[in-house]
């Protein structure tokens, strides 16, 4: 048998085994890399959701406030509408009895 063969695959072993625990050692902390990359990555996704969410949440109350304003909007309109009619029927049976819409208006200032 010849020992040099022997020894020189021994060492060939040892060091092709060195290379394989740091390769292991490089893998085991590149998985741990990912691995806490990979919690902070869902961290961010899920605080993107909760964001999104709140949004559309946040759209959806200013959407209702935008209708109750356009329904309050319509609903002074009305109302205004419904003044200038009274005022104009007012203003005809003014007329229609000779009344003096300036001295009406002083009158109605003494009060």
């Amino acid at each position: 048998m010849d020992h040099g063969y022997y020894t020189r695959e021994l060492q060939e072993a040892k060091a092709h085994h060195a290379d394989l625990l740091e390769r292991i050692q490089t893998l085991e902390q590149e998985n741990t890399y990912l691995r806490e990359k990979c919690v902070r990555i869902n961290d961010e996704s899920n605080l993107d959701k909760f964001k999104s969410q709140l949004l559309v949440e946040m759209l959806a109350i200013s959407s209702l406030d935008e209708e109750k304003s356009k329904a309050e909007y319509i609903k002074e309109k009305l109302k205004v509408e419904s003044l200038k009619h009274d005022m104009k029927a007012l203003l005809e049976k003014a007329a229609h009895h000779n009344i003096d819409i300036k001295q009406f208006a002083t009158h109605l200032k003494s009060m």
